[in-house]
């Protein structure tokens, strides 16, 4: 009885891959896109507004997009085999955290940095490869496709904390390192000097990221409750049974609740 309700549950909290999008989804989707093109078409003048430029690109436009990423277009690309195993590796906890955090960590280096500054298009590719990094990195949290399901519950709580270990390791070393948006020189958005400029845009950076992941980890949270409510509440659990497609002899039977 237990696993059937269990299976119940699963059929009746649908995850975002299987039906389609719903409103608040589109929405997210097509925000997500405006924030990303904004923030890749903005200019740059100073670290600060580079800094809230990839905080607002990679914590809010990637986990937009990837929860208004329509499951459709997804199918047929990871119906490949050797791209699903290359995602489902990348997608790893691990590789997922260390590889963006890594590598957005050494695109702000002062040679990287200088570079990007001198060549925008470098800088825009540079952002895009990060974003497909952040993507990445948001997949075990929001993964639209069964193929690549989300972390269990406990773990996507445990992935939470260690995403906010990382950035904020790279926001302590942007707030302290001199060496940091050198490349921009001075002085800074506002007239600020290059190192209140550079802590400036820090600060924007961790209270962004920040941000992303207590609104993530409040909708784990919520998701968790709802969950649990459905598994205790047989009453709760027979109308979502039926919202979910079963009849009410098949919903009775998953349930043990008997109509009136």
């Amino acid at each position: 009885m237990a696993a059937g309700r269990e299976m119940a549950v699963n059929a009746a909290v649908r995850r975002p891959g299987d039906a389609g999008l719903s409103p608040l989804q589109r929405l997210a989707g097509w925000g997500g896109l405006a924030v990303a093109l904004l923030t890749l078409l903005a200019p740059a003048p100073h670290f600060s507004v580079a800094l809230a430029e990839d905080a607002g690109l990679f914590f809010v436009a990637a986990p937009l997009l990837l929860s208004g990423t329509p499951p459709a277009l997804l199918r047929r690309p990871l119906a490949r085999p050797g791209l699903l195993r290359a995602v489902r590796l990348l997608t790893r906890p691990l590789p997922a955290v260390a590889l963006f955090h890594i590598l957005f960590a050494v695109s702000l280096l002062g040679p990287y940095l200088a570079a990007e500054r001198a060549i925008w298009p470098l800088q825009v590719g540079v952002r895009l490869v990060l974003l497909a990094l952040a993507l990445l990195m948001w997949w075990p949290l929001l993964s639209p496709v069964r193929a690549l399901p989300r972390l269990s519950t406990t773990m996507q709580f445990v992935y939470i904390f260690v995403n906010w270990l990382a950035i904020t390791a790279v926001f302590g070393w942007l707030l302290f390192s001199h060496a940091a948006g050198a490349a921009y020189g001075g002085p800074g958005v506002f007239g600020l000097s290059v190192a209140q400029d550079r802590q400036l845009g820090a600060f924007a950076l961790g209270v962004v990221s920040h941000l992303a992941y207590a609104v993530i980890g409040i909708a784990v949270f919520v998701r968790w409750v709802r969950t649990e409510e459905a598994l205790t509440s047989p009453h709760h659990l027979y109308e979502r049974v039926r919202r979910a497609g079963f009849d009410a002899d098949e919903a009775e039977e998953i349930t043990g609740v008997r109509r009136r």
